[in-house]
């Protein structure tokens, strides 16, 4: 992936060269989701480069609340959310709310941005129908494989030859 100079300056936090940039007419979306200027600035949490790249015409996107939440940056959120993204995600997959939980923080450090989440309309599913999906979706294999390890089947061994 090439960085464009808006990218570069929103990854550096430098206000002052975003400002000069999307004066002299740097395109603000440049990229999609994880690879452009505003999820770049919304990870890092620079919310004057958020703004700024709002005001200049950059679309706000799931992707940079995504990453804005997971790094808990509770402004950032806001900033986005206010701006209209859906905090529910293009495709409807695990809610954000859930997966909130493998960012690296405590439920305690999370609440003002799952407070904002929430109050933006976020869902959360239940612990248990998320086990209960996966369970679903992946957990049969499990079982088979148990099932005929117990009748004395030997797997093959996935080594190639050469």
């Amino acid at each position: 992936m090439t960085f464009t100079p808006l990218m570069r300056a929103a990854k550096h936090g430098d206000v002052i060269e975003v400002r000069r940039l999307l004066e002299s007419g740097a395109d603000p979306n440049a990229g999609s989701g994880f690879e452009s200027a505003l999820a770049i600035a919304a990870a890092r949490g620079n919310t004057s480069i958020v703004s700024l790249l709002l005001e200049g015409g950059a679309n706000a996107d799931w992707h940079a609340v995504q990453v804005a939440a997971f790094g808990n940056h509770a402004k950032t959120v806001r900033l986005l959310l206010a701006a209209g993204v859906d905090p529910n995600g293009p495709r409807r997959e695990t809610p954000l709310l859930n997966i909130l939980h493998y960012s690296g923080f405590g439920r305690e450090q999370q609440a003002r941005v799952r407070e904002l989440l929430r109050e933006a309309g976020a869902r959360e599913l239940p612990d248990w129908y998320l086990r209960w999906r996966w369970s679903i979706r992946y957990g049969w294999r499990w079982r088979l494989r148990r099932f005929l390890l117990s009748l004395g089947w030997q797997p093959k061994s996935r080594r190639r030859s050469k």
